[in-house]
């Protein structure tokens, strides 16, 4: 909700309910108490980037819509301010009682701009419930938008444009937008909910190896918990799939052999060709999959230093001895080679100096 002050700007602040500290970027023609006056484009977006396989619902909540020109709701790329905002999924919004331009829906920019024909006069209303679902379960290249309306707290939501394959899925902000001049009104709530069913026959996936720190030839145990928790008698086969990241395996420096890589615990031996001086960062993923359904998955990282040497420095607790003049972890006759160096070197003064 916006429960600030209309003195005090919404730029900068949280939302009530936000995840990854998320807060409203936008010009000070927006305030915290939701209202806006405008005159020229300007938005207000909160980031926000989806990822395949869910549901999200935005809603908003707009009162006394009013001015001379166009406003905007919904997904969109970027987070502009003095600026138009570029939109993926969204609600084109008329003033009030301008029957010569009713609202309406678009994607992409103005692609396929559709009329709120369904609503009848209503779609002429100053008062206004906006929604829109994003369905991201079909994967990248099948992203689909279904939107709705209703005038401002009456009745319930009417599909007023029927689902659409987005012709653009660059989406990372949601947010409200005045199009190019005059506009004022309130928004009363906004809000963006993931609405993902979860099949409850999907497996249970748990890594318990957790991150680790290694160093190259060294074999890593890896070991999960799988739960089937497929309802049907008998229950359906579940399959695994140990697999390392695309960039790790592109990498031309590594060599990756996973042991048992289609069963629930494995091992991984991460080889470089050359060493690094530092860490290279592989992620480890187990996907398991219930017979004809997407795969579950969960991962861990593994932190592959050159030696173990480097590996141990890297995990912080451990103390180079001070007889380990190399610091390579071991102190042996090349480190009394380094003392011998420099045996019985005098270094007293054998007269009085000038006081630097």
């Amino acid at each position: 909700d916006f429960s600030g002050s209309s003195a005090s700007d919404l730029n900068g602040t949280t939302p009530d309910v936000t995840t990854g500290g998320a807060t409203w970027v936008a010009t000070s023609n927006y305030k915290a108490d939701g209202s806006f006056t405008l005159d020229a484009p300007a938005t207000m977006s909160l980031a926000f980037t989806p990822v395949d396989g869910s549901v999200y619902t935005l809603d908003a909540q707009i009162e006394d819509l009013g001015g001379n020109h166009w406003a905007q709701f919904g997904f969109g790329n970027g987070q502009p301010t003095a600026a138009l905002w570029t939109t993926r999924a969204w609600h084109l919004l008329r003033i009030a009682g301008d029957t010569s331009n009713a609202h309406a829906t678009a994607q992409s920019g103005f692609a396929g701009l559709t009329d709120w024909s369904s609503l009848g006069t209503l779609r002429y209303a100053d008062d206004l419930d906006v929604r829109i679902v994003l369905d991201t379960t079909g994967g990248t290249g099948s992203w689909t938008a279904t939107y709705y309306a209703k005038a401002g707290n009456i009745g319930t939501y009417t599909e007023v444009r029927s689902v659409v394959t987005l012709t653009d899925e660059t989406i990372t902000s949601v947010g409200f937008s005045t199009y190019n001049a005059a506009n004022e009104g309130k928004l009363n709530s906004f809000s963006l909910s993931d609405d993902t069913i979860t099949d409850p026959n999907l497996p249970t996936v748990d890594v318990l190896t957790p991150d680790t720190i290694s160093w190259s030839g060294e074999p890593v145990a890896l070991d999960a918990t799988v739960v089937n928790n497929d309802t049907e008698e008998p229950q359906r086969t579940l399959s695994y799939l140990w697999s390392a990241d695309a960039a790790s395996m592109a990498d031309t420096n590594l060599t990756i052999e996973i042991t048992n890589a289609n069963q629930e615990d494995a091992t991984v031996e991460i080889t470089k060709t050359e060493p690094t001086g530092d860490a290279t960062v592989v992620t480890m993923t187990l996907a398991v999959t219930l017979e004809g359904k997407e795969p579950v998955a969960d991962s861990m990282t593994i932190d592959v230093y050159d030696d173990s040497c480097l590996a141990a420095k890297a995990v912080g607790t451990v103390e180079i001895d001070p007889t380990d003049f190399d610091e390579n972890c071991i102190t042996n006759l090349a480190d009394f080679a380094l003392v011998a160096k420099d045996w019985l070197i005098d270094y007293e003064l054998t007269e009085p100096v000038i006081k630097p």
